[in-house]
């Protein structure tokens, strides 16, 4: 056992320091060793959260052949990009969708026969909003500092600001670059963010005007804005001492010095900006299993800022580095949780919880417990509702069991803690894997936990991860016709949630037609009824998209069936290719997506909110994308097509500051896009409760008892 956790601690100091494991001389390696730490590239925004409207249902077609024409009833997009290199998402003051495209000027330097090295010398980035409207460009040369070599990456950070840099009308933006140098300089990846204002003032070569750098990892931003804008950006540097401080025989005292220094931003006032909040954390004392835990979580509650950082009170391990000097972790420690808050124009810790680190209670090999917070709902395993308040919040902890012999796998188990370090309720031991559900504004964020009930089968149980209540649990089995773990929860008109679940094995009807089943209960655990989905002939695998933009019966049409987004691999001869799908229950096709398009093989689409909502499909081929976008849905049955905006009226009747909207005369009826009544009121309803954005349905109804519904989004 002493060989596995020898390995196994190495391994774990290896992974902290960004390099892979290897058996090595630590006299001559150490050093090496840190030398790869600091050259890994690190890329924008390490706890950003995914894009909740991104399908991820990823395919990439095997060979290219024609088939038989099966094109949508979308026929033609309503606005497409060709030939884009790279693309990603923004997030705009206004809490909406933006887009962008990037383009590189490049130079190729033939290394050998066999590698041409690409150098980037200067980038153009195309900013586009919610309706792919052209906001404006940002290009610019890049300019190598002494020292440095070359971009080892480049991208836009997510957040687009207006007032934060400056108090102009334009929008700005951080070109995030990372810079790799020479050996001269140890071969250190120098981390900066140029900023520039959108449509601003160019140079007398047409290049964009920087308006300010901002040096580190942009590794959060937090928009607290309200009646204004309001945004906090945090910053981290990875700190290393200088290795001729130490000798061999401290390096362990090295080892526990090397940490991130986090730095807390509010308006920029030029280069010599004071932060606003400040917090180093040791790599050794890193949350979790001290190589990926979460370490940041900004929240903002009323337009007010909140911080929480985690970390270990003591290094992990009494030896950090791997040595095996001694195999043991550091005894009376705790996860701490510290939160900040801005009071009386400054940051001001207001709460500290400690969680103690328990040992696993095992003689047959060495094992360990590892904590964290936010790996289970991110921001919302922060409780200020239920068990907490905003001064003295309660927390969502994971603990991972680790066997030394088998540093891959880890058993998770989740509990609910108080700010007094004491726990509160278990959620759930021993699980195999955790699913985060959908949960409407003003519910508490909710999930199913899979565990194991005997070698081959497993139970799904569901629980408020706040209260801890289980609401249901169902038998994986069924009754001898399996569920699989991909579930997602939509609450329906009446207010109550139901489950859908993509069962495990699908039927063919009389026609040899592939037929996906979806089976949905109510949230009592009944079964409500079973969806078949018609998919043709020849299917090799499909899998339905279970996030809950897809699955409300209003993105794609109008009326109450349900369609469903549907990725399918379909064998052709002796190869396969990928296909997209929207079709209801019913059989009906509302879009089909392949290579008979000519755009080339699909890669992935995306719901994007906005107004009105889109489908994003993006094929590709050996060296581009092509972006084809859609407007939604492909069908109204019931009128509702009017848009308002987040600054508009329609009519002069309804009017919306951010906060209220008022219509005079008019009875004001607000509902969730899955028809769920959110607010009511006569001439005026508040929009302070809301904390999701994204698309209403407001019903407006005038003294003469007429009626005029639209969408709006918040």
């Amino acid at each position: 056992m002493k060989q596995h956790f020898s390995k196994f601690v190495a391994l774990a100091l290896a992974t902290a320091i960004g390099v892979p494991f290897m058996y090595a001389n630590p006299n001559s390696k150490f050093e090496e060793k840190i030398k790869k730490l600091k050259s890994q590239v690190k890329p924008v925004r390490e706890f950003r959260g995914e894009i909740p409207w991104d399908l991820s249902a990823k395919g990439k077609a095997i060979n290219h052949r024609n088939g038989a024409n099966t094109r949508s009833a979308v026929n033609e997009p309503d606005l497409q990009f060709e030939n884009i290199g790279t693309y990603d998402f923004l997030e705009a003051p206004d809490g909406s969708t933006w887009f962008y495209t990037a383009e590189y000027e490049k130079e190729y330097y033939e290394v050998s026969e066999w590698y041409t090295e690409q150098i980037i010398k200067a980038f153009k980035f195309t900013i586009y909003d919610s309706q792919f409207n052209l906001v404006g460009t940002i290009a610019d040369e890049i300019t190598p500092q002494p020292g440095e070599s070359k971009v080892a990456y480049i991208a836009l950070d997510p957040a687009v600001t207006s007032l934060f840099f400056n108090n102009d009308s334009n929008y700005e933006v951080m070109v995030y670059i990372a810079m790799n140098t020479s050996a001269d300089f140890g071969y250190e990846v120098n981390y900066y963010n140029k900023v520039y204002s959108i449509n601003g003032e160019k140079d007398e070569n047409g290049n964009d005007i920087c308006i300010g750098i901002m040096n580190g990892r942009c590794v959060d931003s937090l928009n607290a804005s309200s009646s204004e804008e309001n945004f906090y950006f945090s910053f981290a540097e990875d700190i290393y001492p200088d290795m001729d401080d130490f000798e061999f025989d401290d390096f362990i005292d090295y080892v526990k010095s090397v940490k991130t220094s986090v730095k807390v931003y509010g308006k920029y006032s030029g280069d010599e900006t004071p932060s606003a909040l400040e917090k180093d954390i040791l790599f050794v004392s890193m949350p979790g299993d001290t190589t990926e835990g979460i370490y940041l979580i900004s929240f903002s509650e009323a337009g007010v800022p909140y911080y929480v950082f985690s970390f270990y009170e003591k290094p992990y391990f009494v030896d950090p580095t791997g040595m095996a000097t001694d195999e043991s972790i550091t005894p009376d420690n705790s996860l701490v949780i510290e939160t900040y808050t801005l009071k009386n124009g400054a940051f001001e810790l207001i709460s500290e919880t400690n969680i103690p680190v328990e040992t696993p209670d095992i003689d047959e090999q060495l094992a360990y417990y590892f904590y964290s917070i936010g790996s289970v709902s991110w921001k919302n395993d922060i409780d200020t509702k239920v068990n907490g308040t905003l001064n003295a919040p309660a927390y969502i902890v994971a603990r991972d069991y680790v066997l030394a012999s088998q540093p891959d796998d880890n058993t998770p188990s989740y509990f609910i803690y108080g700010n007094d370090g004491k726990m509160i309720r278990t959620l759930a031991e021993n699980t195999d894997a955790i699913n985060l559900l959908n949960s409407e504004m003003g519910d508490q964020p909710h999930a199913m936990f899979v565990t194991r009930e005997s070698y081959t089968e497993y139970a799904f149980t569901f629980v408020d991860l706040y209260s801890g209540e289980k609401l249901f649990v169902l038998d994986q089995n069924n009754n001898e016709d399996p569920l699989t773990a991909s579930c997602q929860r939509i609450k329906g008109k009446d207010g109550k949630y139901k489950y859908a679940f993509e069962m495990e094995y699908d039927d063919l009807d009389d026609d040899s037609n592939d037929i996906k089943r979806i089976a949905w209960y109510n949230q009592d655990g009944s079964l409500d009824r079973i969806d078949y989905i018609n998919m043709g002939k020849d299917v090799m695998y499909a899998a339905i998209n279970m996030y809950p933009e897809c699955l409300s019966p209003y993105v794609f049409d109008t009326d109450d069936a349900m369609e469903y987004a549907v990725l399918v691999k379909r064998a052709y001869g002796n190869t396969t290719r990928s296909e997209f799908l929207v079709v209801d229950d019913n059989g009906e096709r509302y879009a089909h997506f392949s290579e008979d398009d000519g755009y080339g093989y699909p890669v992935m689409f995306s719901i994007l909110p906005g107004e009105p909502n889109s489908l994003m499909m993006v094929y590709g081929d050996d060296y581009a994308y092509n972006l084809y976008i859609y407007n939604l849905p492909f069908v109204s049955t019931t009128g509702v097509n009017e848009i308002l905006s987040s600054n508009g009226s329609v009519e002069k009747i309804l009017n919306y500051d951010g906060e209220n909207m008022t219509a005079n005369g008019c009875f004001i009826e607000v509902y969730s896009i899955s028809g769920v009544k959110m607010a009511e009121g006569y001439q005026s309803v508040s929009f302070n409760r809301f904390n999701n954005k994204g698309l209403y349905v407001v019903k407006l109804t005038d003294s003469n008892g007429k009626t005029k519904s639209l969408k709006m989004a918040i």
